[in-house]
């Protein structure tokens, strides 16, 4: 958590208007924008992009989880763990990011732990859902 704030911060000293200037940000337009570039598997572009976004809106849970997700597929764990345990601290029943903190669980062999975010969707989709599916998926085949 304390490699976000402090980026947060030098982010919020060099780029004071991104922050001034919450008219001219349009959150969904920008989240498409990271989803296209992690689409393409641009991921550091997509790190990039999501940092400007959490730091104009350090409450959106959506953000923090694409950058989680941004963050493992570019090999940085320890970053994508602190970025989905601030998605989860905003919204503890967000199913992307209970789905993807599970699989980093997993990557590192966290079984016990990724069982947990099971159980949380098991909850949370009682019909199933894709999160749900994705990460029994992931479990299998650990």
């Amino acid at each position: 958590m304390k490699y976000f704030a402090t980026l947060l911060i030098g982010c919020l000293l060099a780029g004071q208007s991104i922050a001034d200037d919450s008219d001219l940000f349009d959150m969904d337009e920008e989240l498409g924008t990271a989803r296209a570039l992690i689409h393409e598997e641009r991921y550091t572009s997509a790190i990039n992009r999501l940092i400007s976004i959490v730091v104009s809106d350090s409450g959106s849970a959506d953000a923090w989880n694409l950058l989680g997700f941004a963050s493992r597929k570019d090999g940085k764990l320890q970053k994508a763990a602190e970025a989905y345990e601030q998605a989860l601290a905003i919204d503890p029943d967000h199913k992307g990011a209970l789905e993807y903190q599970g699989e980093l669980f997993v990557a590192l062999g966290e079984r016990e732990a990724a069982e947990a975010n099971l159980d949380k969707l098991i909850a949370l989709c009682p019909d199933s859902c894709e999160e749900l599916e994705d990460l029994a998926d992931a479990l299998a085949d650990m």
